[in-house]
């Protein structure tokens, strides 16, 4: 391929996200197809990796990361309140997701329906900032990156 064809294959397949210390990823509503069904895949997969395997809950920084995805400041409140009466990571995650659950029953009450709107979409954009692929646009599109494979002798260093 070209550079033009790698860049459009990047383009297209980035969302930037970033990674999870960086600025909150914010998707758009309804979301790409495309998105839905990746987003249907890793959910499959957050809990098991984030939340067991990982335990990123425990990481005070990452506590903080996760209340930062949630749309209201009273909703955020009551979770850190609650976190405050355990350490397992499991238990706080199922904290989140119920008070997350709730704020979005109360909009749909509040809008006489189910109108979903940008701040409805806190659970999938904290999942994409964990586990989407992050894509180095210029590693992907720049010819002299692709020179590099991995277990090949880097043709500056020798290494």
């Amino acid at each position: 391929m070209n550079n033009e064809m790698r860049s459009a294959v990047v383009s297209y397949c980035n969302i930037g996200v970033g990674n999870e210390m960086s600025s909150k990823t914010s998707l758009s509503y309804p979301l790409h197809p495309r998105l839905r069904s990746v987003y249907n895949t890793l959910k499959a997969h957050f809990e098991r990796i984030i939340i067991k395997e990982h335990d990123l809950l425990s990481v005070e920084k990452h506590k903080n990361k996760f209340l930062e995805y949630l749309p209201d400041k009273q909703v955020r409140d009551k979770v850190e309140l609650e976190w405050r009466s355990t350490k397992d990571g499991a238990t706080m995650w199922a904290i989140w997701q119920a008070h997350y659950a709730d704020w979005i029953k109360g909009q749909e009450s509040k809008q006489g329906g189910y109108r979903k709107n940008e701040l409805l979409l806190s659970k999938e954009a904290l999942v994409f900032t964990y586990l989407y692929p992050r894509l180095d646009a210029n590693v992907s599109t720049g010819i002299n990156h692709l020179l590099k494979a991995p277990w090949c002798v880097h043709p500056k260093t020798g290494k």
